[in-house]
């Protein structure tokens, strides 16, 4: 009827999930406007609309789903602006809209045949993963310290990262902190022995997607390594006093051309009295060098030696 009229500016409302929704509108009527209801009609012609909307807020047969999510946005009804916003959308807001305005008198009401078109597109949020998990921290420690590692990874949203150790779940405990957490996860193991040693794994799960990561670490013993007993011993020489050799006759003993004649081969765990038993290789043949010691010469003192000592024979036999 003529004085009654509403106007939308757009025929349809696109808006995302999760955001907010402006339905524009103006309204003329032929009485004072009081308070201002907007329904969500649930078929095209709108036989059983449900109250989204009511500016009487004492009204309580609000729709529960919308109860607090609707708003005008001119409070002020007098001003003929019946544009509200609706917060937090969801895809069950998707659909027509119909106004109703009611006077002071209850013959003062009227409700508008044009409907408003909200279409909520669902831009559904996409995971997506910008780094695969990253593990900072110590790998080598020694007994008692503690193991402190950080496994993090940035994606959208935030990935939930949690810790194994050779495969097996870790959970709090009295040497252990929550190792689990969303984004970045710190693990922090006290007191660590050598069974602590081992490989720890972070897994980042988003949906069905899993990234792992893995460190191994090795604890090291407090204790002293034990003493080889296997391998090669330390040799132990011995000191040979050759100066009763200065006491054979001075001989000069010719070189051989052959370098393998060059040695002398002394024999010192043999003792016949007071004399030196010497066997030279001379030029090819084996000659028997003995020489008797003075009565005051001191008493050698022989050593027991399992196999012969060699020795160069220049450095042995003074030329005379």
């Amino acid at each position: 009827p003529e004085g009654y009229c509403v106007t939308f500016n757009e025929d349809e409302i696109r808006a995302e999930v999760g955001l907010c929704a402006v339905i524009p509108c103006a309204f003329t009527s032929l009485f004072a406007p009081k308070h201002i209801i907007w329904y969500k009609c649930d078929t095209a012609r709108c036989y059983y609309p449900e109250i989204i909307f009511h500016s009487d807020k004492n009204k309580e047969n609000i729709q529960p789903g919308f109860k607090g999510r609707v708003s005008l946005v001119e409070p002020d009804v007098a001003q003929k602006n019946c544009s509200i916003i609706i917060n937090d959308l969801k895809e069950s807001d998707s659909g027509s809209y119909q106004l109703r305005v009611e006077g002071n008198s209850t013959k003062d009401v009227f409700t508008y045949k044009e409907k408003a078109t909200l279409l909520n597109l669902t831009e559904q949020i996409k995971v997506t993963v910008t780094s695969k998990p990253q593990i900072t921290g110590n790998q080598m420690i020694k007994e008692g310290d503690a193991l402190n590692l950080t496994c993090s990874v940035d994606s959208v949203p935030p990935s939930l990262i949690m810790w194994s150790k050779n495969s097996l779940s870790m959970h709090p405990s009295n040497r252990t902190s929550s190792p689990n957490n969303t984004g970045s996860a710190t693990l922090v193991v006290f007191n660590v022995t050598v069974g602590d040693s081992g490989r720890y794994i972070c897994a980042a799960t988003h949906e069905n997607i899993t990234e792992t990561k893995y460190v191994d670490v090795k604890v090291t013993s407090l204790a002293g390594a034990p003493e080889a007993t296997n391998g090669p011993k330390e040799l132990v020489y011995a000191n040979i006093d050759f100066s009763l050799l200065n006491r054979i006759p001075t001989k000069r003993i010719r070189s051989s051309k052959n370098k393998n004649t060059e040695y002398a081969e002394i024999k010192t765990n043999k003792e016949k009295g007071h004399q030196v038993e010497m066997m030279i290789e001379e030029d090819g043949e084996t000659k028997n060098c003995v020489q008797e010691v003075k009565e005051e010469a001191e008493e050698p003192v022989y050593a027991k030696v399992e196999e012969p000592v060699y020795a160069k024979v220049e450095d042995l036999v003074e030329e005379s």
